[in-house]
C-alpha cells in the first residue's frame, strides 16, 4: 500500500508542478480576456503585470496531490488486502463492481436528492447552489455504471445487426470491463455535460438579452457622451446640443434620459429619469406592476425598479425608497418591477417630470431620436454626426448598430467561459485516453488470444474502435439530461442568486447534437490511438 501511495504522490507532485507552470501561461491569456470584459462593461483598466498569490498556489498543490492520493487510496487498499491468486484474475475486479451496481446507484440517488434538497432552502446563497450542483453531478456519476449495463442490453442486438459478431463483442466488452469503462464514461459524461450546461446557459442568456434589446430599443438613433464608468452612463450632453440635434432635418420625435447616482435608504443607487410617454410603455418588460401604474407614472411620486435592484435590496411592490433630493429626503413608492440587464446592481427609474419636481438638475445623459417618415436612418446618423462634431465628442449609433455593439460585447464577455469549456473537454479526452490505454495494456493477452483464433488486424481495429465509439455514444446520451439539469440550475439558481436576473431557458437541438458528436469523436480518437 505504501509503495502505491508513494508512487501516486510522486505522480501527483509532477502533475501539480506542470499544472502550476501551465496555469501561469493560461492566466496571462485569461487576464487579457477578463480585462477586455471590464473595459467593455465597467471602466478602463490596464493590467501591467501578473500577480501570483500564495493561496492559489497552495490550493493548487493541495488539489493536485490531495486528489491524486485520494484516487489512489482505494485501489491501494484493495491491492494490499487481495489474495495473490485473485490479483492475477481480472474477472475478480469485474465481479465486485457488478455486485456493487445497485448499492452504488442507490447511494448516487440519495446524493443527488440531497443536492436537489439544498436548492429548496429559502434564501440559500451562491455557495449552496454550487454545493447542490456538485451533489447532483456526483450522484449521477454513481448511477452511471448501472445505466451502462442497461444501455448495453439495448445496444447489443442493434450493433449485432450493424457490425455482426464484432459489434456484439464490442458492446459486451464494455460491460465485462465495467471497472474501467464506467470510470472513463463517467468522466466524459461530466465534462460534456458541463459544456452542455454552460452552452445552454450562454444561449439562454444571449437569447434573453437579444429579446430584451429588441423591446428596449424603440428609437432609430441613440446619442450618448463617453462615460468613465460604462454601466452608469452619467456623463452630460453639452448645453444646447440636445436642442440642436432635435432640430436636425429628418428627426421626428425624441425623448431624453438622465442617469445619476443618488443616496437612498438602501445605500447608493443608480437613478434613471426618462421622459418617455405612455405610448412607449412597450419598451419596458414588466415583471410586476400595481394597478394603474402607467396612468400615474408621470404625475405621482412613484418609481419603477429593475429586477436586480429588487433582488439585491429585498424590495417589493408597495415599498418606499427614500431618496435624498434637492428638496430633502423624499419617499417614492415602488409601483413596478421591470426586467433590465444593463446593470448587475440594478436601477431605479422615474418619469422626467417627477424628477424635475424634486431635482434642480436639467442635464441630459442620453438622447433617443425617431426618424421622420421617409428618412433614411443611416443618412440621419451622418447629419447628426456633422452637427455634433464641433460641439462635443459623442457616440451616435443607429438602433441596429447599438444592438450589434451590445451583442458583440456580450459575446466577448463569455470568451473566458468558452476557453474553460474547451479545457474541460481536453481534461475529459485525456481521462478517457488514459483509461482506455490502461484497459488495452491489461487486455494484451486477451487480444493475443483473439488474434491466435483467427481475428485479423482489421477486425481487431474494428473491435477496439467500435467499443470506444459505443462508450462515446453512451457518454453523449447520458450527458444530455445531466447537461440540461446543470443548465437549469445555472440559469434559475446560480445566475439568479449572483445577479438577480431572470433568464428564459432555451435548449437548442444544436447544443445537444454537438454534445453527442463531441463524446463520440473524443472516444473514437482515444480508441484510434
Amino acid at each position: 500500500m505504501k509503495v502505491i501511495l508513494k508512487e501516486a504522490l510522486l505522480l501527483g507532485f509532477l502533475g501539480t508542478v506542470l499544472g502550476i507552470v501551465s496555469g501561469f501561461f493560461l492566466a496571462q491569456g485569461l487576464v487579457q480576456l477578463v480585462t477586455r470584459s471590464i473595459n467593455d462593461l465597467y471602466f478602463v483598466l490596464s493590467v501591467q503585470e501578473l500577480s501570483i498569490g500564495v493561496y492559489p498556489l497552495a490550493k493548487a498543490a493541495l488539489l493536485g496531490m490531495g486528489a491524486t492520493l485520494l484516487a489512489a487510496w482505494w485501489p491501494a487498499r484493495e491491492a494490499s488486502q487481495a489474495e495473490v491468486s485473485t490479483v492475477l484474475q481480472r474477472s475478480s475486479n469485474e465481479s465486485k463492481i457488478i455486485e456493487r451496481l445497485r448499492p452504488l446507484a442507490f447511494t448516487g440517488l440519495l446524493t443527488a436528492l440531497a443536492g436537489g434538497a439544498l436548492l429548496l432552502i429559502p434564501g440559500g446563497g451562491i455557495a449552496a447552489g454550487y454545493v447542490a450542483l456538485l451533489g447532483i453531478i456526483v450522484g449521477f456519476s454513481l448511477i452511471i455504471p448501472l445505466l451502462i449495463v442497461g444501455m448495453a442490453r439495448v445496444f447489443r442486438p442493434l450493433l449485432g445487426r450493424l457490425n455482426g459478431i464484432i459489434g456484439k463483442m464490442a458492446v459486451r466488452g464494455v460491460v465485462t470491463e465495467l471497472n474501467r469503462t464506467s470510470v472513463a464514461i463517467a468522466a466524459l459524461v461530466v465534462a460534456v455535460a458541463a459544456t452542455v450546461g454552460v452552452g445552454i446557459m450562454i444561449e439562454s442568456f444571449r437569447g434573453t438579452v437579444v429579446s430584451w434589446l429588441e423591446a428596449q430599443l424603440q428609437a432609430d438613433v441613440y446619442v450618448q457622451p463617453p462615460s468613465a464608468v460604462t454601466r452608469k452612463a452619467d456623463a452630460k450632453l453639452a448645453p444646447g446640443l440636445v436642442e440642436l440635434l432635435k432640430e436636425t432635418e429628418g428627426v421626428g420625435k425624441s425623448h431624453t434620459v438622465r442617469n445619476v447616482e443618488v443616496a437612498t435608504n438602501y445605500g447608493s443607487g443608480n437613478l434613471v429619469a426618462v421622459d418617455q410617454g405612455a405610448g412607449n410603455r412597450d419598451s419596458y418588460q414588466l415583471k410586476n406592476a400595481a394597478g394603474g401604474f402607467w396612468e400615474n407614472y408621470s404625475s405621482e411620486p412613484n418609481v419603477m425598479v429593475s429586477e436586480a435592484y429588487a433582488y439585491h435590496n429585498d424590495v417589493a411592490l408597495g415599498d418606499s425608497i427614500f431618496i435624498t433630493t434637492d428638496r430633502g429626503r423624499e419617499g417614492f413608492e415602488v409601483q413596478a418591477i421591470n426586467f433590465d440587464y444593463t446593470s448587475d446592481t440594478g436601477t431605479i427609474t422615474m418619469h422626467r417630470e417627477v424628477y424635475n419636481r424634486y431635482f434642480d438638475d436639467r442635464a441630459v445623459s442620453g438622447l433617443a431620436l425617431y426618424a421622420a417618415g421617409g428618412t433614411s436612418v443611416d443618412r440621419l446618423v451622418e447629419r447628426l454626426r456633422d452637427k455634433a462634431e464641433s460641439r462635443q465628442q459623442v457616440f451616435i449609433r443607429s438602433n441596429k448598430g447599438l444592438r450589434e455593439a451590445s451583442i458583440a460585447i456580450f459575446d466577448r464577455t463569455f470568451t473566458v467561459t468558452v476557453v474553460l469549456r474547451l479545457l474541460a473537454i481536453v481534461v475529459a479526452f485525456i481521462g478517457i485516453l488514459s483509461a482506455l490505454m490502461a484497459l488495452q495494456l491489461e487486455r494484451s493477452r486477451e487480444l493475443a488470444v483473439l488474434r491466435a483464433n483467427g481475428m485479423t488486424p482489421g477486425q481487431l481495429w474494428n473491435y477496439v474502435t467500435s467499443q470506444t465509439g459505443i462508450m462515446g455514444l453512451m457518454a453523449g446520451i447520458l450527458s444530455v439530461p445531466v447537461g440540461i439539469l446543470m443548465a437549469y440550475i445555472l440559469v434559475y439558481v446560480i445566475n439568479l442568486r449572483s445577479f438577480g436576473w431572470t433568464l428564459q431557458l432555451s435548449v437548442s437541438p444544436e447544443v445537444l447534437l454537438q454534445a453527442l458528436g463531441l463524446s463520440v469523436i473524443a472516444a473514437l480518437l482515444a480508441g484510434l490511438y
